[in-house]
């Protein structure tokens, strides 16, 4: 899920810049992450639009901080949790064959607040392709 936001694409930079300190580090670095896991929410965290991603099944994966903030739940709460329940949208995206299309298309997200106001949003779905499949 995207919204727009100034200086998004600084953040990215900031962002890869950061990730590519660390790796240049071999990990020594005072702000060289742990692990590769880390570097890589360190990097998607720190993207002004939210980010989603699903299983196979359907399934909550990871939401980063800008999805936690724009949805009103947190990653903790909704790990494992049926993502089309939480996130309507989700059921009505494009399919393609076992996933789905990669085609943007506009929704509504509505926050976990009752009291929030709906968001339009546009979703970019990006399936996920290791080897031949996707996961």
């Amino acid at each position: 899920m995207t919204q727009a936001a100034g200086n998004e694409g600084g953040r990215w930079r900031r962002a890869i810049r950061a990730g590519l300190r660390a790796i240049g580090t071999g990990g020594r670095g005072a702000e060289a992450p742990r692990t590769v896991a880390a570097l890589n929410k360190a990097m998607f965290d720190s993207v002004a639009d939210g980010i989603l991603s699903l299983d196979v099944m359907g399934r909550v994966t990871f939401i980063n901080r800008a999805g936690e903030r724009l949805s009103g739940w947190s990653e903790r709460e909704i790990l494992g949790l049926a993502g089309a329940e939480l996130f309507p949208f989700v059921a009505r995206l494009p399919r393609e064959g076992d996933g789905v299309a990669p085609q943007r298309v506009e929704a509504v997200l509505r926050p976990r607040h009752r009291d929030a106001a709906p968001i339009p949003i546009e979703v970019v779905p990006a399936p996920i392709v290791e080897g031949r499949r996707v996961s």
